[in-house]
């Protein structure tokens, strides 16, 4: 016998598309993979397999507990995490067993642990995470002993995998208010132990330009951002450098170089976390450029050098940080930020669509031609002279000429054969 439980019963009862699939049954791993043709052992010691089916993937995990069917199917519900996911769908009846009382708190509107929290939290201390984001989810309540009961086993989560508090975090930012359920777990003394950070700069005060605190305004700014987990991820980690950058001179306070600062904590904290190294060093790109002051005032060139620091790739997902942060400064009238978002967007699209040398490799002559110009060798020397053939073409696109670029390396050509000369000379 099997019957559909968990989240999708849950799904289909609030009119939503289940994501996940998952089966409760009374048939063992082994007697699965002789039914199933592709079966994966992904918790074998839990009794859970993953069944390959119609290019899905469902979780079958055999019941919990012995004696006769209904007590065994009211045992494995008891230890699922919460009265909403602790429901069965017996698709032989097409009726639902609803033993903790799960349909009654859908209806309320309400998170709570099953049967009793604690022991549930006990199970798995990841499910205190699980209750604050699945309240953001449905815009619901938690419970209150529930509520009360979590963080006595906050400091559990330090026992729990990185990956899985990634991944359950990343989830709850992508829910409509994020910001106030990065706040719960502030106040359920979360966050001091999954990203004490953050909390540095809870309560420090800015300058006239910031109507919140430096913890604030980072969850504000992750409101503005589209519902994107790894945007609003670093949206969260723009300024988380700040608090250590602090200074005040005549009363006024100043944040100098927290840009660099931020950038450099966030690839700690995602190292941290786990994230890929493409995911950090994009992450690094946008918290280190997140800065652009009197963007009106630059020349055509600066556009061009941010957009090679940054990516070309990436540069839409600056353009939005930067939007969200200006915003999340609560000083400016949200229409003025917008007419300078447009404007700043136009100035990077003409960037775009007049420039297309974004590293050396775009220049219009490489390394070989230079060590023929030059008789450089292969080594340093030639990507210095690459370096500086690439910043007169940010200077003067139209330089990115073979032929144009040809005579500049004659002229500084001989820099480097007077340093040799000199160089040789010292030796002698």
């Amino acid at each position: 016998m099997a019957f559909i439980v968990g989240g999708a019963v849950r799904d289909l009862l609030l009119g939503r598309r289940p994501e996940d699939w998952d089966i409760a049954t009374d048939a063992s791993p082994s007697e699965l993979t002789k039914i199933f043709p592709r079966v994966i052992p992904t918790g074998i010691k839990h009794g859970t397999v993953s069944v390959l089916l119609n290019n899905k993937t469902i979780e079958v995990t055999q019941f919990r507990a012995g004696g006769h069917l209904s007590g065994k199917l009211k045992e494995d519900l008891r230890h699922r995490d919460f009265t909403i996911n602790a429901m069965a769908y017996n698709p032989s009846t097409h009726k639902i067993i609803d033993p903790w009382g799960g349909m009654a708190d859908l209806e309320k509107g309400i998170i709570r642990g099953v049967e009793n929290p604690a022991k549930r939290f006990e199970e798995d201390p990841l499910r205190v995470l699980r209750a604050i984001r699945l309240a953001a989810s449905f815009n619901f309540k938690i419970d209150n002993e529930t509520f009360k009961t979590i963080p006595r086993y906050a400091r559990r989560l330090k026992n729990v995998s990185v990956e899985r508090i990634r991944e359950e975090f990343l989830k709850m930012l992508e829910t409509e208010r994020p910001s106030e359920a990065v706040e719960t777990c502030h106040k359920l003394e979360i966050l001091e132990v999954i990203l004490p950070e953050l909390l540095e700069g809870h309560g420090m005060r800015q300058n006239r330009y910031h109507v919140y605190d430096v913890y604030w305004h980072s969850l504000v700014t992750i409101n503005y951002l589209p519902k994107n987990a790894f945007k609003r991820w670093v949206g969260l980690l723009h300024d988380i450098g700040k608090p250590r950058c602090r200074t005040i001179k005549n009363g006024v306070c100043h944040f100098y170089g927290h840009a660099k600062v931020s950038a450099k904590m966030a690839r700690e904290i995602m190292s941290r976390w786990r994230f890929s190294n493409a995911e950090i060093e994009k992450a690094e790109k946008l918290i280190a450029n997140h800065m652009l002051h009197n963007f009106k005032l630059w020349k055509a060139s600066a556009f061009r050098r941010l957009v090679i620091r940054v990516g070309k790739e990436n540069i839409e997902d600056l353009l939005e940080l930067w939007k969200a942060d200006r915003l999340a400064h609560g000083t400016e009238p949200p229409e003025k930020v917008e007419d300078d978002f447009r404007l700043l967007n136009q100035q990077i699209k003409r960037t775009l669509e007049t420039f297309d040398v974004f590293s050396v490799k775009d220049l219009a002559i490489g390394g070989k031609e230079i060590m023929e110009i030059t008789g450089l060798s292969p080594g340093p020397a030639v990507g210095q002279v690459l370096r500086r053939l690439m910043d007169e073409v940010i200077k003067d696109p139209q330089k990115n000429t073979p032929d144009t670029l040809k005579d500049i390396v004659r002229k500084i050509g001989k820099d480097y054969e007077g340093r040799h000369t000199k160089q040789h000379r010292l030796g002698s």
